[in-house]
C-alpha cells in the first residue's frame, strides 16, 4: 500500500481522472444501447440502474484488481499484449508516465468508475425493494 500511495502525484492523477472519464463514458453508451436495444425485447427486462451499473461495477473492480496485481508484479495477460512505441493517450505531451505511474494511473481510474457506478446502484436498489 505504501508503494501505492507513492506514485500518487499530479500527473498520475490528471491521468486518471482523463481516463476515469473516457471509460465512465463508454460505460454509459454500452448501458445505454443494453437499455434501449436488448433489455425492452426480454422476457423478463432487468433495470438498468440496478443490474447495469452493478454489473459495470464489477466490470471496473475485476479491471482495478488486474491493475493492482501487476503494480504487485504478476503481469496475467502480459502475453496477450504487444509492446507499443508510444506508451499512453493519457499522458500529456509535456511528461510522460513511466510503467508503473501508468499502471497506477489505470489502478485509480478503475476504482473511481466502479464508485460511481455503484452509488446509483446500490440507490436504486434501496428505492426499488
Amino acid at each position: 500500500m505504501k508503494r501505492i500511495l507513492s506514485l500518487f502525484r499530479s500527473s498520475v492523477i490528471r491521468a486518471a481522472i482523463h481516463m476515469a472519464g473516457i471509460k465512465i463514458l463508454i460505460a454509459l453508451a454500452v448501458l445505454f444501447l443494453w437499455d434501449r436495444l436488448i433489455n425492452q425485447g426480454s422476457i423478463l427486462p432487468y433495470s438498468m440502474m440496478e443490474s447495469g451499473f452493478f454489473a459495470a461495477f464489477i466490470f471496473f473492480v475485476i479491471g482495478a484488481w488486474l491493475q493492482y496485481l501487476s503494480l504487485d508484479g504478476m503481469h496475467p495477460f502480459q502475453a496477450l499484449q504487444t509492446k507499443k512505441k508510444n506508451r499512453s493517450i493519457t499522458a500529456m505531451d509535456e511528461e510522460e508516465l513511466d510503467e508503473d505511474e501508468a499502471t497506477a494511473a489505470k489502478l485509480f481510474s478503475n476504482l473511481f468508475a466502479a464508485i460511481l457506478f455503484l452509488i446509483p446502484s446500490l440507490i436504486a436498489a434501496i428505492f426499488n425493494s
